[in-house]
């Protein structure tokens, strides 16, 4: 497991497949890569990227799963455990690494 201090989250932990990931050319292209678009000329502190909204997004995506886990019945928690790096997998936006807002 590898962890990652984010501003918003803080303590993000990743499994070894996404840090395999997140190591990646692609995603580490993310940092460049806007998720306000041009907002920052306006506002010079919204200089967020896709990169830590990707972190976030699987993020959050592993603390619905954990609330599924406790508040849903069996058959609901058998299925999230099952699907848990499914989904945190499908949060990181390496889809749209080519289709930026602003690169």
């Amino acid at each position: 497991m590898k962890r990652i201090t984010d501003p918003v989250h803080g303590s993000i932990q990743l499994t070894s497949l996404e840090s395999d990931i997140v190591a990646t050319k692609a995603f580490q292209r993310l940092h460049n890569v806007r998720q306000l678009g041009l907002a920052y000329y306006v506002f010079p502190a919204a200089n967020y990227s896709r990169f830590s909204h990707s972190l976030g997004a699987c993020h959050n995506a592993s603390r619905m799963i954990d609330a599924i886990a406790v508040n849903g019945d069996s058959r609901a928690k058998e299925k999230a455990e099952k699907y848990r790096t499914d989904l945190r997998l499908a949060t990181c936006d390496l889809r749209l690494a080519t289709w930026s807002f602003v690169a």
